[in-house]
């Protein structure tokens, strides 16, 4: 919990923002459904090196996030609406998400499957770490920019000043 915290203030000063960060976020939590999913399907149990495994993948899910997430506010700057930003950003990042992702999972494969000394105790972060990412890049490329777009929708919506008028006058949005 506490490596999720220090990842969302670290990218909230990054991106001078503290609704991004909440976007990209959103994709941890299918990706840990991955995770134990791994674990379940490998027979392999949840441990110190499994969640050693999960905070790892906190900085690798949020990386390949951060990627498109980054490159639609560029395109975005460059005057795009956002619906074609998304559109064009998705697959031109596609592939370094995905090559990023798939080198992991490669060097993550021999722990995994193959037998061997040391491998019983580092197969259950391997597990994790390959299940999380796998399901994490269908949600980085699907659930991020939905996500992006309701979350810009919603913001459009609020009002410039601050208030909400409503018929016994305004209140402070905080």
């Amino acid at each position: 919990m506490i490596s999720v915290i220090l990842v969302y203030m670290v990218m909230a000063g990054m991106f001078e923002s503290l609704l991004t960060p909440f976007v990209i976020m959103f994709s941890l939590p299918p990706t840990f459904t991955g995770a134990i999913l791994g674990l379940f399907l490998m027979h392999k149990t949840l441990n110190m090196n499994s969640l050693m495994g999960m905070i790892m993948l906190i900085g690798l899910v949020t990386n390949s996030a951060i990627v498109l997430v980054d490159y639609t506010n560029q395109l975005r700057r460059q005057g795009l609406p956002l619906k074609e930003a998304l559109l064009r950003a998705g697959p031109i990042r596609l592939r370094p998400i995905r090559l990023t992702v798939t080198a992991t999972v490669l060097a993550m494969s021999p722990l995994l499957i193959l037998g061997g000394t040391g491998t019983e105790t580092l197969s259950p972060m391997a597990a994790v770490i390959t299940f999380g990412l796998g399901l994490s890049t269908l949600v980085t490329l699907v659930l991020v920019p939905v996500m992006y777009m309701l979350l810009d929708s919603l913001i459009q919506k609020l009002p410039k000043n601050g208030y909400i008028d409503d018929k016994e006058g305004g209140y402070p949005l905080d």
